[in-house]
Formats: structure tokens, sequence, C-alpha cells
């Protein structure tokens, strides 16, 4: 679960970032066994922690994965997506675009008009391919999660544009102890340009530099879908296992990474290439992107969301401020 929010470098530094409930899970008397902390005193009595282990909210497939990095494979699913449209019936499905993140001049709040496109689209194929297969799926099933409130404006405002009003768009502490049937979510930060400023712009609120961000983000929803920069998330330990984790279920679309060649003798060739001339390997991946689902967006649909991104909106509070 999400902690504290703590903006101050200096509070930070001297705690007030951890919660009491981590803290006291911290102390021996609560260590689990086998964590190198001293023992507790004989006459503690019998454990102190009792684990809820049974997930009703996620699919078994999405909890797979956090229950590996974060609680010892010891959550277990117990959802079903059964009218996800989702391919093979996997509940999840990783969209990476190849694009640049920006902000207005009145707002330090970053977001993607290219990721908020493809998310139009895909909620547009999500509820054409329902429609055809009679699973039902409708926008009161869908909602979107991202990590910046301008994101969240931009992306609300492209889908009243197209008559898409109903989905729910918030960001990742709107969406904390909430479950939605299918989830898409728009990660904003992308590689285009200068790389190193990722860490920068990366603060410890963000989906790329927050384990517990990640873990409420992925598990809110029976169907995931991921519109992100994988050469962006790939750096980010916990996204590179959730990029990983769909690359070897066959459930990743769009531009090419690192990872599609991992463990062969091309993958240090490919990281070196990119890093070196990350315009041309934007070019490579918009090339890709025509050969896949994640195609660029149409000239008409361009002018749509050109004119619903280049609307004045209230100025934003801090980058990541949810509020």
């Amino acid at each position: 679960q999400l902690g504290p929010t703590v903006r101050s470098t200096y509070c930070r530094e001297h705690g007030l970032a951890t919660s009491m409930l981590e803290r006291l899970m911290k102390l021996p008397l609560y260590a689990p066994p086998g964590d190198g902390a001293s023992p507790p005193p004989p006459s503690s009595g019998p454990p102190c922690v009792t684990k809820l282990v049974r997930n009703y909210r996620s699919h078994a497939a999405l909890l797979s994965l956090p229950s590996r990095l974060y609680y010892g494979d010891a959550a277990a699913g117990g959802a079903s997506c059964r009218s996800a449209p989702t391919p093979r019936r996997f509940p999840l499905l990783f969209y990476g675009v190849s694009s640049a993140h920006t902000h207005e001049v009145d707002s330090p709040s970053f977001f993607n008009p290219v990721e908020a496109e493809k998310v139009a689209e895909l909620i547009e194929r999500l509820l054409a391919a329902s429609k055809a297969d009679g699973t039902g799926i409708t926008t009161n099933d869908v909602a979107v999660v991202t990590p910046y409130r301008k994101q969240v404006v931009k992306v609300r405002q492209l889908l009243r544009s197209l008559g898409l009003g109903a989905v729910r768009v918030g960001s990742v502490d709107d969406y904390q102890g909430q479950e939605e049937t299918i989830i898409i979510i728009s990660t904003v930060l992308a590689s285009y340009g200068d790389r190193s400023s990722l860490g920068r712009l990366a603060s410890p609120h963000s989906l790329m530099s927050s384990p517990q961000r990640f873990n409420v983000a992925i598990t809110r929803a029976r169907a995931l879908l991921v519109v992100g920069d994988p050469n962006a998330l790939i750096d980010d330990p916990s996204w590179r296992e959730l990029l990983r984790y769909a690359v070897e279920n066959d459930s990743y679309r769009g531009c090419p990474h690192p990872l599609m060649m991992e463990g062969t003798e091309d993958e240090a060739r490919l990281r070196t290439r990119w890093r070196s001339s990350p315009t041309t390997w934007r070019t490579r991946c918009w090339a890709a992107a025509t050969r896949s689902p994640c195609s660029p967006p149409s000239r008409a649909r361009r002018r749509t969301t050109a004119r619903t991104m280049s609307r004045t909106t209230s100025p934003g509070a801090s980058c990541c401020d949810p509020r």
C-alpha cells in the first residue's frame, strides 16, 4: 500500500516517509523467520502477524508477479477475467509506445499526448471487440490510471471529445483500495531525448521509482493494459520484470526494446545503438509499430488530439500531486 506523501527531502531522510505500520513490522517481534533479525523473546507467545493471502480483485496471472516480488509467493488470486477481450484470454497486454513527455509553461505536471491517443484507441477497440463477441464490456468497466494529474486532465478531455466520458480517469492515489474490470495504465515518462534526465523526473511519488505505487497500479484490475515507453521503463527493476513477464507470455505489442532480444548476442549492440542515437531508434520504433497493432494514429485522429491537447487548462499543482 501507499505510504505517506512526503515532499521534503529533509523529512524523508529522517524517517517521516516510513509509516507506523512499516516501522513496527521491522521490529524483531514481527520479523518473519529467516530474515536475519534476532528472534522474539520466548514469552512473546504465538506469531503476532496474520497474512491475508487470498486476493479476489486481481486475476491470478496478474497477481503472480507482485506475489513473487513483494509477498514471497504467498499471495494467491481468486478472480477471473472471463469478460476481458484480451489475446488468448491472458489478462495482461503491454503496448510499447515511443513518444515524448512534456509539460505546459504554467504547470510542472507532465503529460504525454501520444500515450493519451493510444489509450483512447485501445478503449475504442476494446468496446468494438466486446460488441462483436458479446462479452458485454462497457465504458463503466474501463478505467485509466496515470501518475500525473495533467495526464489525467488530458486523457479525460480526449475521451469526452470522443464520446467516452463515462470512462473513469484518475491517479494511482485515487485508486488505492479500489478495483476495476479493466484498467489501462499510462506511464507518461518517455525516453526520447536525454535519458539521463529520467532519474530526476521520476520522483519518489512516480510510478518509475516507487515499488508501492507500482504494486498498487498493477493490482487494481482483472485485466490490465499498460501503455508506456519500454526503453524508459526498462531501467526500473519492477517495470523491467513486468515487461519481461509480458514478453514471456506473448503479451507485448509495439515498438522494439532490448528485452525482446535478451540473451542474444545482439542485446548489447541494441542497447548501445539506442543510447547513441535515440532519434534513429524512435524512427525505427514507429516503423515497427506500423507492422503491429500499435500503429500510429490516423490523420483525422491526430487533428482531433491536437485540438484537444491545445486547450487551455487550469494550472496543476506539483507534477505528482494527485489532487
